[in-house]
């Protein structure tokens, strides 16, 4: 999995998942967090369209990589 790969690589990760499945994104920040992540290192935003556009256009982020659907 990517979100994986990234954080080992010292990378921090917001992770946006599909409006269908948003528990399993609770799940995995569940247990990053238990495995000792620090809080600032795995991030899950939900919201409207509109919200996720503003994230990826900031320049706060220096990179963003889209798995799935863009819908």
């Amino acid at each position: 999995h990517q979100v994986g790969t990234a954080i080992a690589s010292g990378n921090s990760v917001v992770l946006k998942p599909a409006s269908s499945t948003p528990i399993s994104a609770y799940f995995l920040h569940e247990a990053f967090k238990k495995g000792g992540l620090p809080e600032y290192g795995f991030r899950v935003v939900n919201g409207p369209v509109d919200l996720i556009e503003r994230l990826v256009s900031s320049s706060e982020f220096n990179f963003v990589s889209f798995i799935g659907s863009a819908k």
